[in-house]
C-alpha cells in the first residue's frame, strides 16, 4: 500500500517537474522532495530509541507536503529542498513518534536494544 501511494505521489509530482526546463533543477526538486524523508527514516531508526513508525509516517506526510508547497508556492531556490523536507521529516517525525508511543517489545532488534543485552548470539 505504501509502495503504491508513494508510486503515484512520485508521478504526479513527476508532472510538475516535467515543466522545469533545466535537468540539474529538475532532478534536485524530485530527489529533494524524497531523499530527504529516506534519511531522515535511516536517521531516526538508528538515532533514537522512541521513533516508530506512526511518528515516522506522519513525519514524512508533512516533510512531503510541507516541500511540496514550498516548491510550487515559494520562490525558494531549489538547493534548500533536501534541507527542508529533511528537517520537517525529522522534526515531525520525533515529535509524533513521542505523542503516539507504542509498547515496543521488539527493542532488542535495534542497535540500542543490542546493547542493553550485554551479549550477541
Amino acid at each position: 500500500m505504501c509502495t503504491l501511494a508513494l508510486g503515484t505521489f512520485a508521478t504526479m509530482v513527476s508532472f510538475i517537474v516535467a515543466y522545469i526546463e533545466d535537468i540539474l533543477q529538475a532532478s534536485q526538486t524530485f530527489l529533494g522532495l524524497f531523499s530527504g524523508p529516506v534519511l531522515a527514516l535511516f536517521l531516526l531508526g538508528i538515532l533514537t530509541r522512541r521513533a516508530n513508525f506512526r511518528g515516522w509516517l506522519i513525519g514524512t506526510g508533512l516533510g512531503l507536503s510541507g516541500t511540496l508547497w514550498v516548491q510550487v508556492f515559494t520562490e525558494v531556490h531549489w538547493i534548500w529542498y533536501f534541507l527542508i523536507s529533511f528537517t520537517i521529516t525529522i522534526s515531525a517525525g520525533f515529535l509524533f513518534s513521542f505523542l503516539f508511543e507504542e509498547d515496543r517489545e521488539d527493542r532488542e532488534l535495534t542497535l540500542w536494544g543490542r546493547s542493553q543485552l550485554g551479549h550477541l548470539e
